[in-house]
């Protein structure tokens, strides 16, 4: 029985009905709902309604002053002094519709005159068919812009009399740009920020009719509106990357561009973030690369620029700050022989001339990358919270482990070799995937950035996808969207006008800016002189060695090294004798390996140093010491300046 309880108290509850209480509750407040949305909806038209009818009021506006101005000159007729009230009421008048109702100076100054006329002529008659004849033009446009205002969804165009306060860019833009029927029809310029030897200013489109694409398109027109060349305009995208708006910079003059600018004049150094300065936009700006990021690690390049351009001189820039940073180092490789950068060949930290070294140091060189990458997945660090972890994601370059930056001049070059191209293109194409978080920063340098000329799309997207896009100059108009600028490089100018003077390094960016304005490139004032200063930045023992291992055995790195000969030891030893004495001090293994670079491409291999080191102990020409160094000996002696 207690089990049945709770079943029959459910049983004995009375059960709501349906279509009762409830639902009566509902249908009361659906009721009140609709009750409120009609009194909303009704409230909405009566608005709507007067402001029609204050509008269609304004409509009888010029026939109210036309009358006006008959009846007080009717009025004045018959009063004592009327000419003398008559000239102060015109005055006052005319003031007043300047000031207050914004009319335009011809309109109010005739009515002014037909006033003071009307004491000589009287109101009505030929004088008042004049007033009328002339007001009714005078309000034909004022009538046709109310009765446009009327319709739905249309905004009020501005009064012709508030073009006045416009700024001359302005009004230059309204009369000649935005032209009706024209492509950018409805478009507004915004008021102009004067900047270095110009103007900027935004340009605002109509939603769902412009975007930056048609700004851009009409760059031409737009400069033949101000009266200016297509050079000295630029269009780029607002900060804010609103499609319907744009960034508009006029310069007067190209003077900015026109000026070579030095890297020993400015600050041109890598900063904690990676960023250094490359050079100046048209109004002055700073234009500027990334290196590496403190969130992703180092960044990579793409410079392309045809024969002339200032493409190598600005490679040269690249180099020199690097050479002179604590955080990296430079390798080049220059499959034109060595001719593309003759000042450094031999004095960065390795250098490949020709198609086969440079083939071969991209092998090392992704060798590298991979004991890198293994050794970085290992490191023990304790993190901003104390708890240890093992392993880092990428690397930000510091003294210990220095960036290595890898200069492929001449690219295509290399990958047109039958023997080679394949496999170096297939090389650089894993090391635009993969150097990056081990440190390495690719920089490619070609003439025409196309799968043809790079072999693979898979190159050009991965360095465009993480990192910055250079352009100089080109012959071809195809590179525009295969460096996914707006601008176009093929339309660069040769030279600047009226100066003469050529645009060596005048080139368009997509980097950090996030501008696509014309911008010139700093160069060394000296690359020579830098070259031949000491490189700031020394490459860690760690990826040393790992280039020993490769040299050791290229075919299969890491494995037990192949003897090398009496004769290759025979042959090296001579300038090995001489490395140790020129150097003036004892030398450790690792810096006599790295001082080795200057007797042949690449150094010698690990292998050829041993043997040749044997070779000068078995005729007493060099002493190894106990610590692993080693002391040279001339004449069975110390020479006196070590």
């Amino acid at each position: 029985m207690e089990a049945l309880s709770p079943l029959l108290a459910r049983q004995m509850t009375p059960r709501r009905r349906l279509g009762g209480r409830s639902r009566a509750k509902d249908w009361r407040q659906a009721a009140r709902t609709r009750q409120r949305e009609l009194r909303k909806a009704r409230k909405e038209w009566r608005r709507d309604r007067r402001r029609t009818i204050y509008q269609g009021r304004s409509m009888v506006r010029p026939i109210v002053w036309l009358a006006g101005m008959q009846a007080g000159a009717w009025v004045c007729s018959w009063l004592p002094y009327g000419w003398a009230v008559s000239l102060l009421g015109a005055t006052i008048g005319a003031v007043a519709v300047i000031g207050l109702r914004r009319a335009s100076y011809p309109m109010a100054g005739l009515g002014w005159l037909w006033m003071v006329a009307a004491n000589v002529f009287g109101p009505f008659g030929w004088h008042a068919l004049t007033l009328w004849l002339a007001g009714v033009g005078f309000a034909i446009p004022y009538w046709h812009r109310n009765h446009t205002s009327l319709r739905p969804g249309h905004e009020q165009p501005p009064e012709a009399g508030r073009e006045v306060s416009l700024r001359p860019e302005q009004t230059v833009w309204l009369r000649r740009v935005a032209v009706k029927g024209k492509p950018l029809d409805g478009t507004t310029l915004g008021a102009p920020a004067t900047v270095p030897g110009g103007w900027t200013a935004r340009i605002h489109g109509v939603p769902g009719t412009h975007d930056l694409d048609t700004f851009t398109g009409q760059l031409v027109k737009i400069a033949s509106a101000f009266g200016v060349s297509r050079d000295q305009v630029s269009i780029e995208a607002t900060p804010e990357r609103n499609e319907n708006e744009a960034q508009i910079t006029v310069l007067r003059t190209v003077e900015n561009l026109d000026q070579v600018r030095f890297m020993e004049d400015h600050d041109t150094g890598i900063d904690e973030r990676g960023i250094s300065l490359v050079g100046f936009f048209g109004d002055m700006n700073p234009t500027r690369v990334q290196n590496w990021t403190q969130e992703g690690g180092v960044r990579f390049a793409l410079i392309a620029g045809g024969s002339g351009s200032g493409k190598s001189r600005f490679v040269e820039g690249l180099i020199a700050r690097v050479h002179v940073d604590r955080r990296g180092v430079n390798f080049l490789i220059d499959a034109q022989g060595g001719q593309s950068q003759p000042d450094w060949n031999g004095r960065v930290y390795r250098t490949a001339r020709g198609v086969e070294e440079g083939f071969y140091e991209l092998r090392r060189l992704d060798w590298q990358m991979k004991r890198r990458a293994e050794l970085f997945a290992g490191i023990e660090w304790v993190d901003e919270q104390g708890r240890p972890r093992r392993g880092w994601t990428h690397l930000v370059p510091h003294e210990a482990f220095p960036m290595m930056q890898v200069i492929v001049e001449e690219a295509p070059l290399l990958f047109e070799s039958e023997e080679v191209g394949d496999d170096a293109a297939e090389l650089i194409a894993a090391g635009a995937k993969t150097w990056r978080k081990a440190g390495g920063r690719l920089v490619l340098v070609t003439q025409l950035p196309s799968v043809e000329e790079l072999k693979k799309q898979s190159i050009r997207s991965m360095l465009r996808s993480n990192g910055d896009v250079i352009s100089f100059r080109t012959g071809d108009s195809v590179s525009q969207n295969m460096l996914g600028m707006q601008n176009d490089p093929s339309k660069l100018p040769e030279h600047f006008s009226p100066s003469g003077n050529h645009t060596k390094g005048l080139g368009y960016i997509v980097g950090i800016d996030r501008r696509q304005a014309m911008w010139r490139s700093m160069i060394p004032r000296d690359p020579y002189g830098i070259a031949l200063q000491e490189a700031a930045g020394v490459l860690d023992e760690f990826t040393v060695r790992a280039g020993l291992e490769f040299d050791a055995n290229p075919d299969n790195p890491g494995q037990p090294p192949k003897r090398t000969s009496d004769v290759d030891a025979a042959r090296h030893a001579d300038g090995v004798h001489r490395l140790l004495v020129e150097a003036g001090r004892v030398l450790d293994y690792a810096e006599l390996l790295k001082a080795t670079t200057t007797l042949q491409a690449g150094g010698l291999t690990m292998p050829q140093l041993d043997a040749t080191l044997r070779h000068l102990a078995a005729h007493v020409r060099v002493l190894p010491t106990d610590d692993g160094r080693f002391l040279p000996l001339v004449d069975g002696r110390v020479p006196a300046t070590t």
